[in-house]
């Protein structure tokens, strides 16, 4: 349906000069707005009309298409690989945690005449692609980097994260705790971890220490990196995509250097951390020498070593003579 020159004029004249009824005024606005939408349509009818091989309309409305086809054949694909968990089996017990994204709960988890403790992780903004998105990179790394073993999601949406605990305390909390020689350790063992979580091909890009759990044993402790939720896997120049973790590391290693003393076996490990930038490679090789400078801050020099060895001798000596 088209529009008379006269009636165009009409109704602009009418929204000119207000002079008219409301009622006449309501009819005109719902004329110029079918005239709006006829304008509209056939804008779309001139695009469409074009030949498909030149017609950018329609080139970019078959490419959203595409994208969004492949987008859900991908997530259902994921989704067919990841285990579910029965909600009968599953017990939510109390709030651990509020983060950006969601809430995290402890748990147990029925597996036949046991109850394994889980945690639940549940979003604020239910988005099942970035629950699918944090199965699937716990999935491929498999507790690399100490990150929590994966149980399955909810078989009902919106779906729930159902993953092994990590019992310890925040790096934080253990920086805040221990000895310089104990944070030196913790810090190694860290960049370890995060190293294990590189080589599966994934960057985890949020290391603040909230996310990394420091659980000690009897004779030694464990690092856990947990909250898998912006980790990506790597698909361009790995420096470049690692960055944002090598920075984290250089800020932890810096938080722990402030607390060393000034004695001539942390002067190592402070230079370094003082001098090296944030940007590329040059993170990777702060890193490595970070880690080298604090093995060596643990293990005493060899002329230490062997003057200790000298006085056990000797004392051994004594004691044989007495």
């Amino acid at each position: 349906m088209s529009m008379s020159n006269a009636l165009q004029g009409k109704i602009v004249d009418n929204l000119l000069y207000p002079q008219n009824t409301a009622q006449q005024q309501g009819v005109m606005k719902r004329k110029l707005s079918q005239f709006s939408f006829h304008k509209s349509d056939v804008s779309k009818r001139k695009c469409t009309s074009r030949e498909q091989g030149t017609n950018p309309c329609k080139s970019l409305e078959l490419k959203k298409r595409s994208a969004i086809l492949s987008s859900k054949s991908s997530l259902l694909m994921e989704l067919n690989t990841i285990p579910r968990v029965k909600e009968n089996d599953l017990t939510q017990g109390n709030v651990l945690g509020n983060g950006a994204q969601g809430l995290t709960y402890t748990g147990t988890l029925a597996q036949g005449s046991t109850c394994t403790p889980v945690i639940i992780k549940q979003l604020h903004f239910p988005n099942n692609d970035n629950i699918l998105n944090e199965a699937k990179v716990l999935l491929d790394i498999n507790g690399a980097g100490g990150a929590p073993l994966l149980f399955g999601i909810t078989q009902e949406k919106p779906f729930r994260l159902v993953m092994s605990h990590c019992p310890g305390d925040t790096l934080q909390c253990y920086l805040n705790n221990n000895t310089p020689h104990d944070c030196l350790q913790a810090f190694i063992k860290l960049c370890a971890a995060v190293e294990e979580i590189h080589k599966k091909g994934y960057v985890h890009q949020d290391l603040h220490t909230e996310n990394i759990i420091v659980e000690e044993t009897s004779s030694n402790f464990i690092i856990h990196i947990i909250d898998m939720g912006y980790a990506k896997f790597i698909t361009k120049g790995f420096f470049d995509e690692a960055k944002s973790d090598y920075k984290k590391l250089l800020d932890h290693a810096k938080e722990i250097a402030q607390s060393l003393d000034s004695s001539t076996k942390y002067a190592t490990f402070k230079s370094i951390v003082e001098e090296e930038t944030n940007t590329g490679e040059s993170v990777k090789r702060l890193v490595e020498a970070a880690k080298k400078s604090c093995v060596e801050c643990i293990t005493p020099p060899p002329e230490a070593a062997a003057l200790e060895d000298v006085k056990g001798e000797l004392c051994r000596v004594h004691h044989t003579i007495s």
